[in-house]
């Protein structure tokens, strides 16, 4: 099952980043905090996130610095699970300009433990070398853990054996009442 992937636990860490801007903020659930580059660093900047496990991700999530339009446009991601050796998953192009998420589809999915994204272009309104992110997020198909000690309800089950023993006047071997709960005849009904 598809699904936006739990973020507990995740780090990211950044090529460079300023002040209180740090990478952090990427994973930190909220729009108004963002990443931002080091001043004077030049083209391209990278961020890269470790999910501290092996995961299936089918697409990426960015959502850039709110009401700022000078962020990166065009940029790679990369995935790796040793964290040194990164393979390029393409390259695409986020409107900096567009401050709700966008999604970016990863086809084939891929099963890593590290992203990288690397901001190859600056936005067409940025004068200076910076560049920054607001939130960073990714879908894919994460394990589910199975339910335990759920009563289900049984109600209109059914039961059928190869074989039943019946005696005159004694049901209980029936294979309808392993599922019948409400039967006194039931092997499974509690002692009165």
């Amino acid at each position: 099952e598809e699904v936006v992937l739990d973020r507990t636990g995740w780090t990211a860490t950044v090529s460079s980043q300023e002040g209180a801007n740090t990478a952090a903020m990427v994973l930190d659930g909220y729009t108004n905090t963002y990443w931002n580059s080091a001043a004077g660093q030049a083209f391209p900047h990278s961020l890269t996130i470790d999910m501290k496990g092996q995961t299936v991700v089918t697409k990426i999530g960015l959502t850039t610095k709110q009401a700022d339009p000078k962020g990166f446009t065009k940029f790679r991601l990369e995935g790796s699970n040793d964290g040194t050796n990164f393979t390029s998953f393409g390259e695409f192009t986020l409107n900096p300009a567009t401050y709700t998420e966008q999604s970016f589809t990863l086809s084939p999915a891929r099963n890593v433990r590290f992203i990288k994204l690397v901001a190859l272009e600056k936005a067409a309104t940025q004068t200076g070398t910076i560049t920054f992110l607001a939130e960073f997020s990714a879908t894919g198909l994460q394990e589910r853990k199975p339910l335990t000690d759920v009563a289900l309800n049984k109600t209109g089950w059914t039961a059928t054996a190869s074989s039943e023993v019946n005696f005159p006047g004694d049901e209980t071997n029936l294979a309808a009442h392993v599922v019948d709960v409400i039967s006194a005849k039931s092997p499974t009904a509690p002692t009165v």
